[in-house]
């Protein structure tokens, strides 16, 4: 290819012969919004800066020019040069107004590509609450082999519908992961959703597999005072046949402190168990349930 290439505009659009990827750029630096065409045939450029800048012109003209989200999810079908990250970048800039991209941004999620599956991922979440539909596959990928796919998953998740039990079970589950970095993450996203993952908690802290019940304890014990619709489960766990789950309850209401006091009595007597470990956390709970006494 040599530099001698031209762009010959039609009446619609930009017909072209793309010799170098300057010629490209400054296509685009002239584009307008009757070039929408065009700028969707440079998202296949084969250099990386020309796909880069012309996804990014066309997240700039946005929703307003109606051909663009559908060049973009035209765009999200093309298997060269990663064309489908950069559309998904241009999509996660325009936002809720792209949802009609979603249900080929959810079929991207399996992609083999990790970078697609994120930058996928990303869509969605800027998509929002008009990417419900993703919330299943995107549970999923809480389990995918790539770390950066996880994190991303678990974020894509608190911005579109993270109160959802599915999503509080996966993450409970996760607080067991081996990898300390998606632990953490769970973590925080469990601590974000607050009072809103009460309920779900409190269904799976009673969950036939004790692995779950632990966790979701775990669980509340880390959301504290705002998980005080617990404390009547919790006192019911605290004299829990398994030593394990009551320990795990007897810290739960520890954390969760003064709103806990209805709990008081049963604390109390279970400072005469025979198990030291539950009489200490028991006691421990008891001081920070009623710091006065």
């Amino acid at each position: 290819m040599k530099n001698g290439s031209t762009l010959r505009t039609t009446k619609s659009t930009l017909a072209f012969n793309i010799l170098n990827a300057d010629a490209a750029l400054a296509v685009i630096k002239s584009a307008t919004t009757a070039n929408v065409e065009a700028l969707v045939q440079l998202l296949k450029h084969e250099n990386s800066e020309v796909r880069k800048t012309s996804a990014k012109e066309l997240a700039n003209i946005g929703p307003t020019v109606k051909e663009v989200i559908p060049a973009l999810i035209q765009a999200l079908e093309y298997e060269k040069y990663g064309v489908p990250s950069d559309a998904a970048k241009a999509l996660a800039e325009i936002g809720p107004e792209a949802k009609d991209a979603v249900p080929i941004l959810i079929q991207l999620l399996e992609h083999l590509d990790a970078g697609i599956r994120i930058d996928s991922i990303r869509a969605l979440a800027e998509i929002g609450s008009e990417a419900k539909n993703a919330v299943p596959p995107l549970v999923q990928l809480l389990g995918d082999q790539d770390v950066h796919v996880r994190r991303s998953a678990i974020q894509a998740l608190q911005q579109i519908d993270i109160e959802r039990l599915e999503v509080v079970e996966t993450l409970i589950y996760l607080l067991g992961h081996w990898d300390v970095d998606i632990r953490e993450d769970a973590i925080r996203a469990l601590g974000e959703i607050g009072a809103n993952a009460v309920s779900s908690l409190i269904q799976l802290s009673e969950h036939d597999n004790i692995n779950t019940r632990g966790r979701s304890i775990e669980a509340l014990s880390k959301i504290g005072p705002e998980a005080k619709a617990a404390v009547p489960v919790l006192i019911q766990l605290s004299t829990n046949e398994n030593s394990g789950v009551r320990i795990d309850a007897v810290k739960a209401l520890a954390e969760i402190g003064p709103e806990a006091k209805e709990a008081a009595p049963v604390l109390r007597q279970l400072l005469e168990h025979l198990n030291g470990d539950i009489r200490k956390n028991a006691s421990i709970a008891l001081g920070k349930i009623e710091p006065e006494a």
